[in-house]
């Protein structure tokens, strides 16, 4: 069976093969990609768009063949000229499955107007057309207009243009669910709405294999984390909830003053220089100008982008992860710290209580309500850990994120798709 992904990122083979950075992003694909052509009845071929090259570049590396294909157009764009670069490739490998892997970019779109929607399938990551709704993080216009920046009006890279950007790639992504007739995810909440799109849609469910390092790395233990800490894996913009875990953290070192937060990815927040001050995005100003005000320079430690280890090693040593997000469809970091171990709070937003199985995995809580967020920290500080909690994490982590059980059941629906598709 040929099977062909169209994914959003080089990936890491293609990307050394080409000299070129390896994204941190997109773990999970390479990590069914390389459980996937274990199968000896699976030819894959993977292909994807760069703005770096000036032709069409192919390579066989590793039992996967890789395609990556020039564009210079926008990512929300129609890229009608990838149309004949699609066709030669479909003429060229012909097929049997097209998986087009998210829906947040029109790459895809170009091959289902070039090639059809049969045997096509799309996996969902995210939901762009719904994270519209959530991309300010309830924060208000006056909080957003006061701490724009120079950066923000530069490159359009305000909080009001990542709304406007959320909406753009929804409308993209409203075309997937029109165009095909097969759709992957994974939450009640993504089939509730891609059913709300289009009802016809065949769904089909498909968990995600996380990084490898997080199934072999030394699960979490409370004797040798670091007492106290908190740590936030992503912080880049406002649905990734910073401001109100700081609002939160003013009120956990009330009662814990030692306590630290610890945020990755967030380097760009503290600008230093006259140059720096030129380069900072509105939210992390407003992240900087909140932490000031709230005296919470001691409590915060800003960490650079890490990769997977240094990941795996955050995690195991800070006391609770919490992910704050505004909206989520399946946050592969909450899977990742279940499945080391690791104590978890999460908001109450799209797919999350699924990973906490509704507060039996962790505390749960409303994105805005930082109070609630705070106390669970604190009551979690209290009282060590919650080993009832911690143990359900893990069980569903492993059954959730389980290789074989993922590829199995890929395989069975890419074949239930062909014999759908015949019989059409």
């Amino acid at each position: 069976m040929k099977i062909l992904w169209i994914v959003n990122i080089v990936m890491p083979d293609m990307a050394k093969f080409l000299k070129l950075r390896e994204s941190n992003l997109g773990g999970w694909l390479s990590g069914l990609a390389n459980e996937l052509k274990k199968n000896n009845d699976i030819e894959l071929y993977i292909c994807t768009v760069s703005n770096v090259i000036k032709t069409v570049i192919s390579a066989q590396l590793d039992g996967v063949t890789y395609y990556v294909i020039p564009n210079s157009s926008s990512h929300l764009s129609k890229n009608s000229h990838l149309e004949p670069f699609w066709e030669n490739i479909n003429l060229e490998i012909q097929p049997d499955i097209v998986h087009i892997h998210g829906t947040e970019y029109a790459y895809g779109l170009a091959w289902i107007r070039a090639c059809g929607s049969h045997n096509v399938c799309v996996s969902i990551q995210g939901l762009t057309s719904v994270y519209a709704r959530y991309a300010k993080g309830a924060l208000d216009n006056f909080q957003i207009l006061k701490n724009l920046t120079f950066s923000d009006l530069k490159n359009r890279r305000s909080i009001f243009q990542l709304s406007t950007d959320y909406k753009k790639r929804g409308e993209t992504e409203i075309q997937y669910f029109e165009s095909i007739n097969h759709v992957l995810g994974r939450t009640s909440w993504d089939r509730v709405h891609v059913w709300s799109i289009n009802p016809k849609l065949c769904y089909h469910i498909s968990n995600e294999i996380l990084r490898p390092v997080f199934y072999s790395h030394k699960k979490w233990n409370f004797d040798s984390c670091e007492r106290y800490s908190i740590f936030l894996s992503q912080a880049k913009n406002p649905i990734k909830g910073l401001h109100f875990m700081l609002q939160a953290m003013k009120l956990i070192i009330r009662d814990f003053p030692e306590a630290k937060l610890y945020v990755a990815n967030a380097q760009g927040v503290f600008a230093k220089s006259f140059n720096s001050r030129l380069k900072q995005s509105g939210y992390y100003r407003l992240i900087e100008n909140l932490i000031g005000e709230l005296n919470l320079k001691n409590n915060i430690v800003l960490l650079p982008s890490l990769n997977a280890s240094e990941m795996a090693e955050r995690f195991t040593r800070s006391h609770v992860f919490v992910n704050a997000s505004a909206i989520e469809n399946s946050p592969n970091s909450l899977g990742e710290a279940q499945l080391l171990g690791v104590p978890c709070i999460s908001s109450f937003v799209g797919g999350s209580p699924e990973f906490m199985n509704y507060g039996k995995a962790g505390a749960v809580y409303r994105f805005e309500e930082y109070e609630m967020l705070a106390y669970a920290v604190c009551k979690l500080f209290k009282n060590s850990f919650f080993q009832e909690e911690i143990d359900e994490g893990l069980s569903l982590a492993n059954e959730r994120h389980d290789p074989a059980t993922i590829v199995s059941a890929l395989k069975n629906t890419y074949e239930k798709i062909l014999l759908l598709d015949i019989n059409e």
